[in-house]
């Protein structure tokens, strides 16, 4: 585990991170019914058909962005590092295995001062160039028997996803500004997101996308998902995603997050982050 003041974040071997307290309140701030813990990868891979070439896999793939034939892996914890401990912030490295990568390794750096862990999350993908996904789990919450109301900001506003809807648009994928807030009575959390702009709260097993007001919303709990990677949108994008990546995640919780409004103008300032000049007074 690593403890501040203000939280207490407990892993598990094999299962990941399993628990994350914000200490002020007792609150778990991890949903109870979450199908992957905080920052698992899940990682996806289509495999191509004897009678499909590359071209043809992907477009029948549709708007699934899988196939039917999918291979779904978990990544799974299998090594624990102390990288620094002092008096300002704490900071360890768990290590992931992961199918389709030579590395996965989540960085927390838990501060002693605020209720914030800023997370850097650490992959060497492989190349390949059957279709892929690569998904990183946040299931948080503000507090079991809480029902938090999600936000994101799209272009400036901020909205509810699958309330504040035109008809038929699209209700498992979004892209977002800065990041998301979870919003209820009793507090905030915010989970800034610089680097990667694509959330995921559909179901991810392959099956019939689901648009806003046709048949109802199923009741797959709104589970949600950083996208992080993928290798076929159909423009302006290489085939295959091999290489060495690093996302940034902060997660940031509070009383004063509660109104959606602020906590989204936290993500701002956190993305921002502190700008610093060197100044001196010679001429």
């Amino acid at each position: 585990s690593i403890e501040t003041p203000f939280t207490l974040i407990r892993w598990k071997a094999g299962d990941g991170i399993t628990s994350w307290i914000d200490k002020a309140s007792g609150d778990e701030l991890l949903r109870n019914d979450r199908k992957h813990n905080a920052f698992t990868p899940i990682y996806e891979i289509t495999p191509f058909n004897e009678n499909n070439g590359i071209r043809a896999t992907r477009v029948k793939m549709g708007r699934n962005r899988k196939g039917m034939r999918v291979r779904r892996f978990t990544g799974l914890l299998k090594e624990v590092e102390l990288d620094t401990k002092g008096p300002l912030f704490a900071r360890v490295e768990l290590k992931y295995e992961l199918e389709g990568t030579d590395s996965y390794s989540v960085m927390l750096t838990a501060y002693s001062s605020i209720p914030r862990v800023d997370v850097s999350v650490r992959i060497n993908k492989n190349n390949r160039l059957e279709p892929e996904n690569v998904y990183i789990a946040l299931p948080f919450t503000t507090g079991q028997g809480q029902k938090p109301q999600l936000w994101i900001e799209k272009t400036g506003h901020i909205l509810r996803p699958r309330v504040d809807q035109l008809p038929g648009t699209g209700v498992d994928f979004y892209c977002v500004q800065e990041g998301v807030t979870y919003s209820s009575e009793e507090k905030g959390l915010v989970i800034a997101m610089p680097d990667t702009p694509m959330i995921q709260l559909g179901p991810l097993e392959f099956g019939e996308r689901q648009l806003m007001g046709y048949n109802g919303i199923k009741e797959d709990g709104e589970h949600l998902y950083s996208w992080v990677m993928n290798n076929y949108w159909e423009t302006n994008f290489k085939g295959t995603i091999g290489g060495f990546y690093e996302f940034r995640f902060s997660v940031n919780w509070g009383k004063e997050l509660g109104n959606p409004e602020t906590a989204i103008t936290r993500c701002h300032s956190i993305n921002t982050g502190l700008i610093g000049i060197r100044v001196t007074d010679r001429i």
